[in-house]
């Protein structure tokens, strides 16, 4: 007999389901995973059925208004891993299913056309589900131990994804993989239309393509007997959701891997921790391909140097580049600073500029005298006159790749200087200096004589607990770019990761920067949880974070730690203030189950949002 109550969740921060009345027009028709337009509140809006029943303990329900398509969009496995995934992420199943979803699935009432997952379902033939790390290596010269991995899911008539971290790295791996394999390949991705997005998304569900590339949102691809899922560049911070729920593909690949026994490889030149602590633990397997390459670095301790005033230049640094010109060779100069200074301030009233937006510091741009921020995108004509006290006597200090332009230039006038970062559009290839901010990242194989990092302590002495393994990491790619000889200005000589950078030990990196992260409490060792709470009133959004700590407190579990509510790391941003309470316990379970309690006990503020992000 047709079971007459459907379960429905609607995207809303709303944890329990709704039932819903079958009427007989639809009885028998209606199947878990269903898209259903069901009347909510004031209006008919689309749920997504997650259970049938027989009875239900409300007598009067309202009955679904209509069943949109002729098969279910979400299977039972990837129901499955909305139901973990909104565990993990603290969201509702509804928020979390529309998270899997492609953008015109949430918004259109229209039917889309689904085969019958039985039509295409086999058994999938893989020997057994394992999990890979592969590391050390450019993609280039890794590119043959990953592609064997999905020759080998392919064999077997198994599906595969594959994520890379950007937009424009899909052409590239989509073209490599066009080379070697004859399958049907898909894009999937959230910057696609939302038609194109909409019909890729069909193809892949009704079997026609087993192949999908594309970024984060692909992880959840409804690719019929998956067998692999491969990550590229898996330190890429590209894989973390910037919005909430603040899911990381990485993590929710390892959850699906679990739910539909298919493989996982997981590739990075210099992979994170959380996942290089997975293999020394023996959870996934490890190829480790780091080459010993005796490449020359030599640490210059800008402490025993003493350079014009606001030289960027140390002594040895400017034989070095002088002799690399004068042999016609390629120079690379890294700092990770965009514009000319960082920080104007007036000489008279110490007036300082700061986007009216945001609580930071102006930028300015050299090139379109310009000052910009660099949260909101906010920029003006630079000033004239100060501001504040209208005098002319505004200064700019603080250093970036456009004033260290000016400096090369000034020094070696006979040189072509050009600067790259992620806003250039037209980059001159005949340079013979290269200044560059992290974007160097999109530079492959060994393409500079020589290479220097005119500044890296900023990097190392960032508030971030991956603070090290970012400098590290961009590092050993720029060792990667150099021909003949690489050189690291700081401060810093006896940080381990110089150091193991200029021991060429990779692995040495790891290991202290575990036993680290160990020592002081943060992950892969314990989880953590970021609830923000914003508002543009700044007493309003204090208010509301006292009242969401003082319910943490109160149902707080053993092994975790509680912080008091603080300013966020930028105070204002985009016009509103932020404060930041910091939870840390073992298990990300014990942190959801007090969150959620807390917000079910505590009034929300209307002129608040607060946000979770786990694992920030």
């Amino acid at each position: 007999m047709n079971k007459q109550i459907a379960q429905v969740v609607v995207g809303l921060p709303v944890d329990k389901p709704f039932d819903y009345k079958i009427d007989s027009a639809f009885l028998g028709n209606v199947k878990i995973g269903h898209r259903v337009i069901v009347p909510f509140q004031m209006k008919k809006i689309i749920g997504y059925v997650v259970g049938l029943k027989d009875k239900s303990s409300f007598s009067r329900l309202r009955s679904i208004s209509k069943v949109l398509d002729s098969e279910p969009v979400i299977s039972n496995a990837l129901l499955e891993l909305a139901v973990k995934f909104a565990e993990r992420y603290c969201c509702s199943l509804g928020e979390a299913i529309e998270v899997f979803l492609p953008t015109n699935l949430k918004k259109t009432k229209k039917a889309v056309e689904i085969s019958a997952d039985s039509i295409f379902l086999r058994e999938k033939q893989i020997d057994s589900a394992r999990s890979v790390l592969i590391c050390g290596k450019p993609i280039g010269q890794s590119w043959p131990n990953i592609l064997k991995e999905i020759n080998a899911a392919i064999s077997k008539d198994n599906g595969v994804i594959v994520l890379v971290p950007e937009n424009s790295k899909i052409h590239e791996i989509v073209n490599q993989l066009k080379k070697e394999i004859k399958k049907e390949i898909c894009v999937l991705d959230k910057q696609l239309k939302g038609t194109e997005e909409l019909k890729n998304w069909v193809k892949v569900k009704n079997g026609e393509a087993s192949i999908v590339v594309g970024t984060r949102s692909s992880v959840f691809a409804p690719v019929r007997n998956l067998g692999l899922i491969v990550i590229i560049n898996e330190d890429s911070f590209s894989y973390k959701q910037d919005q909430s729920p603040f899911y990381h593909a990485r993590d929710v690949a390892f959850m699906r891997s679990k739910i539909q026994s298919c493989s996982v490889v997981v590739f990075s030149q210099t992979p994170t921790a959380e996942v290089f602590s997975l293999a020394q633990s023996k959870d996934i397997d490890l190829i480790n391909l780091y080459p010993k390459d005796n490449l020359p670095v030599q640490i210059i301790d800008i402490s025993n140097y003493k350079p014009r005033k606001n030289s960027l230049i140390s002594i040895p640094l400017y034989y070095a580049i002088e002799k690399t010109l004068n042999e016609r060779g390629k120079i690379l100069l890294l700092m990770n600073k965009k514009g000319f200074s960082s920080f104007g301030i007036c000489a008279k009233c110490q007036y300082v500029l700061k986007c009216p937006r945001c609580d930071v510091h102006l930028t300015y741009l050299f090139h379109s005298k310009e000052v910009v921020c660099r949260q909101c995108h906010y920029k003006k004509k630079r000033p004239e006159i100060c501001p504040n006290c209208n005098s002319g006597y505004l200064n700019f200090s603080g250093q970036g790749i456009e004033k260290l332009e000016s400096q090369v230039a000034r020094i070696f006038p006979s040189a072509r200087v050009s600067c790259y970062d992620t806003d250039t559009k037209n980059f001159k290839q005949n340079s013979d200096v290269v200044i560059a901010t992290q974007a160097v990242l999109n530079f492959q194989n060994k393409i500079f004589d020589l290479t220097a990092v005119v500044q890296i302590d900023g990097e190392l002495n960032r508030l971030d607990y991956r603070a090290a393994h970012k400098a590290f990491s961009l590092l050993l790619h720029l060792k990667n770019l150099t021909k003949k000889q690489m050189m690291i200005q700081t401060r810093l000589t006896e940080n381990y990761c110089i150091q193991s950078l200029v021991n060429d030990d990779f692995l040495e990196f790891y290991n202290h920067e575990l036993s680290l992260r160990e020592e002081i409490g943060y992950p892969p060792f314990v989880h953590i949880a970021e609830i923000v709470v914003r508002s543009v009133k700044e007493d309003a959004a204090l208010a509301q974070a006292d009242m969401l700590y003082k319910s943490f407190v109160n149902c707080e579990f053993e092994d975790m730690e509680i912080f008091e509510p603080q300013p966020d790391r930028i105070a204002r941003l985009r016009d509103q203030y932020r404060f930041v309470i910091l939870i840390k316990a073992k298990k990300y379970e014990d942190i959801n189950k007090i969150i959620k309690s807390a917000f079910k006990d505590t009034r929300r503020k209307s002129s608040t949002i607060t946000t979770v992000n786990i694992d920030p």
